[in-house]
């Protein structure tokens, strides 16, 4: 699982993108929020150049997105 962080104020905002939609159709949007939030688009394993993930269960997917917000 991957972040992407933009701006760097302001109360978190967390973005998750759709499938099979990709992680970079949040952009715009991340950039525009960024001006006064900081934003965080969760790129689920197998998108936007990440590996697939071992397992797509959602406890599986919830722990791996805990651990790269821990990083």
């Amino acid at each position: 699982m991957e972040l992407r962080t933009f701006g760097a104020g302001g109360m978190d905002v967390v973005l998750f993108h759709g499938t099979p939609t990709p992680p970079e159709h949040m952009q715009p949007l991340a950039e525009r929020l960024a001006a006064r939030r900081r934003v965080h688009v969760v790129v689920i394993p197998g998108y936007g150049g990440t590996p697939p993930a071992p397992s797509y269960a959602w406890e599986d997917l919830h722990a791996a997105m805990l651990s790269a917000f821990h990083e």
